[in-house]
C-alpha cells in the first residue's frame, strides 16, 4: 500500500498503521516542522519526505492507496477567534482536497478538532461537494469521546 500522509507530524498516521497491522510499501510524507521531522527520521527513517504540502506536484508519485492528513485547525479553534479560512494555515485544508482529487486514492483520512468558531455541517458539506466529483461515498463520523482529545483548543 502507497500512503501519503499531508501534515504529517511526527507520524502518528504511520504509527497507527504499523499497530493495525497494514502493511506500507511506500510512505510518503508532507511536513514542513524541523522538529517533527527529526522525530520522524529517527523513528521511520524510510520515510519519503516531500516537504512543503503547498508544493507537492502529485504527477510525480506512484498511485497513492491512502491519503491522510488533519490540516491545521487554528482559524476553528477558540485560539484563532473564529477567523476560519481566512486564517492562512486554516487555508491548507484546500491543499487537502487539492491533492484528493488529483490523485483518486482508494482510500481516505481527514480528521480535526471540534470546531469552535465555523459551523460544523457547513464544513462537511464543503468537504463533501468537494469530494463528490470523484463519485465517491463520503463517511462523515464523531469520534466517540473516550477517544477525542479532551478540552477546547
Amino acid at each position: 500500500m502507497n500512503v501519503l500522509s499531508l501534515f504529517d507530524g511526527m507520524s502518528c498516521g504511520q504509527q497507527a498503521l504499523e499497530r493495525a497491522g497494514i502493511k506500507v510499501e511506500n510512505y510518503f510524507a508532507s511536513e514542513i516542522d524541523k522538529y517533527a521531522n527529526i522525530v520522524n527520521d529517527k523513528n521511520y527513517p524510510d520515510t519519503i519526505q516531500l516537504g512543503d504540502v503547498t508544493k507537492i506536484d502529485t504527477k510525480l508519485l506512484p498511485k497513492i492507496d491512502l491519503l491522510i492528513g488533519g490540516s491545521p485547525c487554528t482559524g476553528f479553534s477558540f485560539i484563532g477567534n473564529g477567523s476560519n479560512f481566512e486564517h492562512p494555515e486554516s487555508k491548507l485544508f484546500f491543499e487537502f482536497v487539492r491533492i484528493l482529487n488529483e490523485i483518486k486514492p482508494k482510500y481516505f483520512l481527514l480528521e480535526n478538532i471540534f470546531f469552535a468558531s465555523f459551523d460544523q455541517a457547513n464544513f462537511a458539506l464543503l468537504f463533501a461537494v468537494s469530494y463528490v466529483v470523484l463519485y465517491r461515498r463520503v463517511v462523515l463520523f464523531k469520534a466517540p469521546k473516550w477517544l477525542r482529545v479532551s478540552g477546547k483548543r
